[in-house]
């Protein structure tokens, strides 16, 4: 007990002795009649005095120690994360626990059940908290420890918070204790209304809960964690249940014992669960919750919304059978279900039967809800390139122009000669697909009857293009379909990999006339097709999987069964797929038309027909302009080439540039000459130097460029092998990374060495080079200098003089390196003819000229890179730097 507590009960025993005092001395008439009369304001003070100590602090000591014993309690029940966590972590382990009911169930019925109803308690938590609102069930009974707000409105106005004491009683302003234990929220509202009516006239009393006591429960049976359990006034059995971690697959759901003073009440909480009538009962302080094991139980499997393990009712221990279909929340579907029972005989024996007439079912059975027939009839689809496409009713359109609905149904770029219908083969009830010429019906040539569940799916330009694309080609001739990230959201082609699977599993003979539709040449296959093995998400174009393939996987090999191909002088060659017989105007109009080069009057037709064996073809060659192209067709694994007109002009041109008069790009015809082309160019210019030509052609410079690959890589190959045989110094190795990075940096030019000169080709006609498209022909103007590169001093260009020899020219590039391999320097003519000279003292021979434009050549000394390894592809690489290095040096200038 406080200090202050003690002050104030002594304080009030001398008021209440003092006011005794005063009332005996004036029965006795002890005082004089004018002390008779007290001061009002003593009074008053008096009053203030008390009524101040009613609202600072608690009248009764009780109140105190309860406090004290309150903040005890709160700081007693804290506990850690750690410790909340692991009482989680076991009610989860034992609620996730599959019981010995349920593994006799499961045993019994062939699939996995759950109790019902249990894991409610799996993610509740339960918290003591203390009501913060003031509404409450105005017939709450009040007991010691619940906390009041009282507020006075009127000529009195404020509000006081007060708990209910051990004595049951409140202490407010103005007014005498008041018992509170025991009753009714609403009574005791009353009670308080009446109080302060009678002593403060005018005024008026509002009455709210600011939180609520705590009580004590005791729960038994199989439950987590049983035994007492402190929980908030107003929670009820489901309440206390979850603070106690739930109820054990072992004990009943339907028949919870409360036993409060002698009488005993039963909770059923599938009402609870299920929403029915809430039987949940507010608990009282001492009140007992009993759960006892589980009772009769049944089973619910099948087709049903809730299938699982339900406890029946205790009093009755049995149910309707369409009350047991509702606890599983009833059929998924309204009807088209057979019901079967499984119920145990007197001597254990299952017996399953059908629940047809059976109206109770009890402990034990089992009810099986399986589908009676899942059948559908009635709907046909319509799918692919189309502007509405879903689902339609066969009441409503019963033939294929009727689902396609016209024209105006059909998206942009539909492709008409081929569609499909996946039906239902009659007799072999295996699902097939048929195709048909979609023209023909929109026509009014043909129409198709539709059968229940057909799909019609139709193709665009696109999903045509996919069959002639890279992918399909690599797969057609034995590649792998490509990989995709399906963890990264990458959809997988089916249709690539049911294509792929035939390859492989079969033969690709299967598919001939797509293999024969475009040539390509295998090289150039096995390099492009690397690059088509990465994931969709790097595919563009026609190497999309196209989304009628998606839907329908089987319809690409099907497709490709059925084409024809298109070749030669058209807009867009290629393999398309055909219904049947096909018009060669069908085929033209398919393909975008004829090039602008074509000549319609040599066109090849491949036919195939009944005459001929399966695999042969028959090759004819017609006329377009004098035939009927609309009565010349073409079957499946047929063929059209439409040749290229003839002409005596090239595709290509050639460029001419320098020192002509007339520079610029020229057509040529088929077999012009250098001399031709010069003589149209106007000829040289007094300024050029015809010597120094350089003429470069795309074909040589793509056999010059692989062959410096070659190069390269023999190399590389015999570095490392000279590295390996002999201790290679930290110089040697550096040396060989600069050597090999130089020839990966060479740039071949293709030159040719021709001669250029008018006059020499009109005296010597076999000089007289043949052109190509492609070619390039540079004039420079004559030079006046000459060039000496590689392992020299300085190297540069430096002024021609006809008496000038080798020797002069290295001495004025200070001479030759350290490096450098005397025994192998050469000359590159202004032409690009390259020559060996000996510069030896010993060797020279000064009768090698050096006419203007000239480049000296000074190799480095390949020695210390193994030199019977290396010197013959070393040599050949720099020979060929060196001829480009000429070449550029000439241009440029």
């Amino acid at each position: 007990m406080s200090v202050l507590a003690v002050r104030l009960d002594k304080s009030l025993a001398l008021i209440q002795l003092f006011f005794v005092v005063v009332i005996i001395y004036c029965a006795l008439g002890l005082f004089p009649a004018q002390a008779q009369d007290f001061d009002p304001s003593l009074i008053e003070a008096l009053k203030k005095s008390g009524s101040d100590r009613v609202a600072d602090e608690p009248t009764s000591p009780l109140d105190q120690s309860r406090q004290i014993d309150r903040r005890i309690g709160a700081e007693d029940a804290d506990e850690t994360e750690e410790e909340i966590a692991a009482k989680r972590e076991r009610r989860e382990a034992e609620l996730r626990r599959v019981s010995l009911l349920e593994e006799d169930y499961e045993a019994r019925s062939g699939v996995s059940l759950r109790q019902f109803g249990y894991d409610v308690f799996l993610k509740q938590e339960y918290e003591d908290v203390r009501l913060a609102t003031g509404a409450v069930n105005r017939n709450y009974i009040l007991g010691i420890d619940d906390e009041l707000i009282v507020t006075f409105t009127g000529a009195k106005t404020g509000s006081q918070t007060v708990y209910i004491d051990r004595e049951g009683k409140i202490y407010l302003d103005g007014l005498s204790p008041v018992m509170a234990a025991g009753k009714n929220f609403n009574a005791l509202e009353q009670e308080l209304k009446d109080k302060v009516e009678d002593a403060f006239i005018g005024s008026d009393v509002h009455l709210s809960l600011a939180s609520v006591r705590n009580i004590a429960v005791y729960v038994f049976g199989e439950v987590l964690r049983p035994g007492q359990q402190y929980v908030a006034s107003l929670s009820g059995v489901f309440e206390v249940l979850s603070a106690v971690g739930g109820v054990r697959k072992e004990g009943s759901l339907r028949n919870i014992k409360v036993i409060r003073n002698g009488k005993t009440h039963t909770i059923d909480l599938y009402a609870f669960l299920l929403g029915g009538k809430d039987q949940d009962l507010s608990l009282r302080d001492g009140d007992r919750v009993v759960v006892p094991p589980i009772g009769a139980t049944i089973a619910v499997t099948g087709g049903v919304k809730r299938p699982g393990i339900f406890e029946l009712p205790a009093e009755s221990g049995v149910l309707e059978t369409a009350e047991a279909l509702a606890l599983s929340g009833g059929t998924i579907r309204p009807r088209g279900y057979t019901y079967l029972l499984n119920t145990m005989a007197p001597n254990g024996h299952q017996e399953v039967k059908s629940l047809q007439g059976v109206s109770i079912v009890g402990d034990g059975d089992i009810i099986s809800v399986s589908l009676s027939q899942n059948t559908r009839s009635g709907r046909v689809t319509l799918g692919g390139s189309v502007r509405a496409g879903g689902v339609r009713s066969l009441d409503q359109v019963q033939t294929v122009l009727d689902l396609v609905e016209g024209t105006e149904n059909l998206a942009q770029s539909t492709y008409l000669p081929f569609a499909v219908i996946e039906t239902t083969n009659p007799n072999t009830l295996i699902r097939e697909l048929k195709p048909f010429n979609l023209e023909d019906v929109l026509r009014g040539k043909r129409n198709i009857l539709l059968k229940s569940d057909d799909r019609v799916f139709i193709l665009n330009r696109k999903d045509v293009d996919f069959l002639s694309s890279d992918l399909v080609r690599k797969v057609l001739m034995g590649g792998r379909a490509p990989q995709y990230d399906e963890g990264a959201g990458e959809e997988r082609c089916e249709a690539l990999h049911r294509l792929n699977k035939i390859v492989q599993d079969s033969a690709i003979d299967r598919f001939p006339t797509a293999l024969r539709s475009v040539f390509i040449a295998q090289t150039r296959l096995s390099n492009r097709f690397e690059s088509y093995v990465k994931s969709s998400s790097q595919m563009s174009g026609d190497n999309v999987c196209p989304e009628v393939f998606q839907k329908l996987p089987e319809l690409l090999v099907f497709a490709l069964e059925h084409v024809v191909t298109i070749d030669g002088s058209v807009r867009k060659a290629g393999v398309y797929p055909v219904s049947g017989r096909t018009s060669v105007a069908g085929l033209l109009s398919i393909a975008g038309g004829v090039a602008e080069n074509a000549d319609l009057t040599n066109m090849e037709v491949l036919m195939t027909d009944d005459s001929l064996q399966i695999g042969d073809y028959r090759r004819e060659r017609i006329n377009g302009l004098q035939t009927n192209l609309e009565q010349v067709t073409v079957s499946l694994g047929g063929g059209l080439r439409v040749n290229t007109r003839f002409t005596q002009q090239e595709r290509g041109t050639v460029l001419l540039s320098g020192e002509v008069k007339y520079p610029g790009v020229y057509t040529i015809r088929r077999g012009e000459k250098m001399s031709e082309i010069l003589a149209r160019a106007g000829g040289l210019t007094e300024q050029a130097y015809a010597y120094g030509a350089v003429f470069t052609r795309e074909r040589v410079k793509k056999t010059q460029h692989e062959e410096m690959r070659r190069s390269q890589a023999h190399i590389r190959s015999a570095l490392l092998s000279a590295m390996t045989k002999k201790d290679a110094s930290q110089d040697l190795i550096e040396g060989a990374e600069k050597l090999l990075a130089t020839l990966t940096a060479v740039e071949v030019m293709g030159r040719v060495v021709i001669e250029a000169d008018p006059e020499k080709l009109a005296v010597n006609t076999a000089l007289d080079t043949v052109l190509e498209p492609g070619d390039v022909l540079h004039i420079p103007k004559r030079p006046g200098y000459v060039i000496a590169l590689g392992d020299v001093l300085s190297p540069g260009a430096f002024q021609h003089k006809p008496e000038k020899t080798v020797t002069d020219y290295i001495e004025e590039v200070g001479g030759l390196t350290s490096f450098a391999d005397e025994d192998r320097v050469y000359i590159v003519y202004p032409n690009g003819v390259a020559k060996p000279v000996n510069i030896s003292s010993w060797g020279f021979s000064g009768d090698v000229s050096l006419p203007p434009g000239t480049t000296i050549v000074v190799p480095t000394d390949v020695s210390p890179y193994d030199t019977l390894l290396l010197v013959k592809e070393i040599s050949t690489v720099f020979s060929q730097l060196a001829v480009s290095a000429a070449s550029i040096a000439v241009i440029s200038r």
